[in-house]
């Protein structure tokens, strides 16, 4: 699998659970825990700890690292 396809995957992955927590998951908390400070879940925090750097990584590899592909092995030697 090439890192671009584990990237992508990683950032959809965050990206989903951070929806999920904003969306779903942090309303019904506090309206079952109002006035109790309750933390938010482990994979909730690492999600929102990757995201940006996700994002950050994918942005400078797509820009500076690799602006074009080259189409086959062939090619590389003279490029």
């Amino acid at each position: 699998m090439e890192l671009s396809t584990i990237l992508l995957v990683a950032f959809a992955a965050a990206g989903t659970i951070m929806l999920a927590e904003t969306l779903y998951f942090k309303p019904r908390r506090s309206a079952v825990a109002s006035g109790i400070g309750i933390q938010e879940p482990i994979l909730v925090n690492y999600a929102r700890s990757f995201f940006p750097v996700i994002l950050i990584v994918r942005i400078v590899r797509s820009f500076l690292f690799e602006p074009f592909r080259i189409p086959s092995p062939s090619m590389m030697p003279n490029l």
